[in-house]
């Protein structure tokens, strides 16, 4: 080997050791507007020096009524190569309102989680994970969002059980007279 060789390795190495130290920046990642009852899914490798976490907006639309936003995590298996294993043990989803970045709730690995009455605009999902060995692993986010039903929704169905109930009143009353 040369010394232009070695050189270069050096130069190399110091090269990756201040990208390795320099601020590690998240991902972004933007889903755009979701739809109603259509579900949505991203995903992404986290929890490495490079990639510490993903950034992930969306935009609840239209106004008028509230939405409820249901989600779930899962964190792919360790995958081993060689003598390294790659994977993530915790995985973190926190759920947060563009407006006033008001935090609305934390979905983890393996959990399912609905956000209710959230209002038409933007918001965001911070994801973050622990590693096996600071090298990173793979996680899926999924989202479910749907209108909740207005307040015409809960009369129709407050209105269904008082029909219900009434009618239940008066099978009662027959028998009794039977």
């Amino acid at each position: 080997m040369g010394v232009g060789f070695g050189k270069k390795i050096a130069v190399l190495a110091g090269a990756s050791a201040i990208f390795l130290a320099g601020p590690a920046m998240a991902n972004t990642i933007n889903l755009g507007t979701l739809t109603n009852n259509v579900g949505t899914g991203t995903g992404g490798f986290i929890g490495s020096a490079s990639n510490p976490s993903d950034h992930i907006t969306f935009t609840l639309a239209p106004a008028g009524k509230p939405w409820d936003v249901g989600g779930s995590g899962n964190v792919s298996p360790p995958v081993t190569i060689g003598s390294v294993t790659i994977g993530l043990t915790t995985l973190s989803a926190k759920f947060y309102s563009v407006v006033g970045n008001v935090f609305l709730g934390e979905l983890i690995a393996g959990e399912t989680k609905t956000f209710t009455n959230l209002v038409a605009g933007s918001y965001y999902v911070d994801v973050t994970g622990t590693s096996v060995n600071g090298l990173g692993g793979s996680y899926s986010l999924n989202l479910l969002p749907a209108a909740a039903p207005g307040p015409a929704g809960f009369l129709f169905v407050g209105g269904a059980a008082a029909l219900m109930a009434s009618r239940r009143r008066r099978q009662k009353a027959k028998l009794a007279l039977a």
